[in-house]
């Protein structure tokens, strides 16, 4: 599992993370990570690891790596900026399969 938020949301990825999981995690714009129970972590075997995301050399490498094999992300759902309520209420239920993209007209 990846997460690039951290903050009040974190703990409950515990809940959701197979036996032995893993959580790599790159950023932390929401915060300090509260409600985390430890004993979760170390019944369930988890890891939680924080990443840089590497080098530009190592950024431009991955780039070209999805270009050349023409890896294209799952989307789920497209919704115009003006029905964004839409796109929240969609990402609520949790039904969504893929990313949910919310353009600029």
């Amino acid at each position: 599992m990846i997460d690039s938020a951290c903050g009040n949301g974190f703990a409950a990825l515990i809940d959701v993370l197979a036996l032995g999981g893993r959580i790599a995690f790159y950023g932390g714009g929401q915060g300090a990570i509260n409600g985390l129970i430890p004993q979760k972590v170390f019944w369930k075997q988890i890891s939680i690891f924080g990443s840089t995301m590497g080098s530009d050399e190592q950024f431009q490498q991955m780039v070209d790596f999805v270009e050349q094999h023409h890896i294209v992300p799952v989307v789920d759902s497209v919704f115009a900026l003006e029905d964004g309520v839409a796109a929240f209420a969609r990402m609520a239920e949790g039904a969504q399969f893929g990313k949910l993209v919310v353009t600029l007209s």
